[in-house]
């Protein structure tokens, strides 16, 4: 893996939100809709952008599902449940 991509996967994770956002995904036993993270983030705008970023990322997958309306459903990678579990861990050394 190159250096800058590395640089990059790190920089994601210092932005805001997206421990929170990892760490609610991992206790979601499905994928989860975008639109169930509003009161993490309140600003669509943000919250497309942001996992726009983490899907080019490869730590989640982002996908349309079009029925009567648009719903975008958010899933870890394999990648992304690692570095969750990681994020999670920590917390709950934080917290006790």
């Amino acid at each position: 893996m190159q250096k800058g991509r590395q640089k990059n996967e790190v920089m994601l994770l210092s932005e805001r939100y997206v421990a929170l956002l990892l760490i609610r995904m991992l206790d979601s036993p499905e994928p989860v809709k975008l639109n169930d993270f509003s009161d993490i983030v309140t600003s669509f705008r943000t919250l497309d952008a942001l996992t726009d970023r983490m899907d080019q990322e490869g730590i989640i997958t982002k996908r349309l599902e079009r029925r009567n309306y648009v719903t975008t459903f958010l899933e870890l990678t394999s990648k992304g449940r690692a570095v969750a579990e990681k994020l999670k861990e920590a917390v709950d050394i934080l917290q006790s």
